[in-house]
């Protein structure tokens, strides 16, 4: 059995992170429609971490602590949720392994030298879904401007 790396444990971690989160706001705790988009966004970042990205390696580890630092506060009005604390902990762990590890940005980058070109190739091919879904929502709020005058 190959040596757990630390590229792979933050892969791991990333992914269960992910997998948490839209299983706790997804499906147990359900909020307004926000939940769903944000599950999405946490999703993403274990497959950009997959097509080796740096912006999902330092946008996702930022996203993260943000999104850790959020649970904090309920922690502190003594409205504790069971699970707020273990969330806000993986995603501590996961968000500082991918910035502040060396090991981590070592084997990140050697991963990204030897990348298959289909992983390449998804890594522009997500880029570019991305902008395409930007340009239709910003088309649609213009039509709709345009509508509602």
């Amino acid at each position: 059995m190959e040596k757990l790396s630390h590229y792979r444990a933050g892969l791991y971690l990333s992914f269960a992170a992910a997998l948490a989160t839209c299983l706790l706001y997804g499906l147990i705790f359900p909020q307004r429609g926000g939940s769903i988009i944000f599950c999405e966004i946490v999703l993403l970042i274990p497959f950009g971490l997959w097509l080796q990205s740096s912006l999902a390696r330092y946008g996702g580890a930022a996203l993260m602590l943000l999104v850790a630092g959020a649970l904090i506060p309920p922690l502190l009005s003594m409205v504790l949720v069971k699970h707020q604390p273990l969330l806000a902990l993986l995603f501590v762990i996961t968000g500082g392994l991918r910035v502040f590890s060396e090991k981590f940005g070592v084997e990140f980058a050697e991963e990204r030298k030897h990348q298959p070109a289909y992983k390449v190739f998804l890594k522009w091919s997500l880029v570019a879904g991305v902008i395409v879904v930007m340009l239709l929502a910003t088309v649609n709020d213009i039509i709709n401007l345009t509508l509602s005058k």
